[in-house]
């Protein structure tokens, strides 16, 4: 990586809260399409996704706990490149979404991001955490391994066949 590389993508981090939600719209909607793009027997389930529904049923769950909006921006020109919303709730942390723009992902971005996540959790002093993944996100599952998360779960719906 040379020198030129790092100065044109330096990357400044921000805490925020849910107020500042509408920072991440556009990326979530890049996620929503990725998630979509690897599900293998349910991406149809996508279409009827929209950002509003998902900002409020996270700004419920701030009523209810605190929720942290943790935004990576790129410093040349003040574009969100990534972010992660947490949460604490009824004693439990979790990772609520986590994404990087594709050309930003060597960078260790996602690292960094998780890393402020848990900080905070643990100074809420938060031992119980979890995060839940869509199928078909397998690379994803291995990032959350390198942070202690592990499957405890795996639920089947029934796709029906024509």
């Amino acid at each position: 990586m040379s020198l030129w590389y790092i100065i044109l993508y330096m990357i400044r981090y921000y805490e925020t809260d849910e107020k500042e939600l509408d920072y991440v719209k556009e990326l979530w909607e890049k996620l929503k399409h990725q998630h979509q793009s690897k599900a293998r027997y349910f991406f149809q389930e996508y279409e009827n996704v929209v950002f509003e529904n998902r900002k409020e049923k996270l700004l419920k769950k701030s009523e209810k706990g605190f929720l942290r909006v943790d935004l990576a921006m790129d410093s040349s020109n003040e574009q969100v490149v990534g972010y992660c919303i947490s949460s604490i709730s009824n004693e439990i942390g979790e990772i609520d979404s986590l994404y990087v723009e594709e050309k930003f992902h060597s960078m260790g971005i996602d690292d960094n991001l998780m890393k402020r996540a848990l900080t905070w959790m643990d100074a809420e002093g938060v031992e119980n955490r979890k995060v839940q993944l869509f199928a078909g996100n397998d690379d994803t599952i291995q990032f959350y391994s390198h942070y202690g998360f592990h499957p405890i779960q795996i639920i089947l719906k029934q796709k029906k066949m024509i």
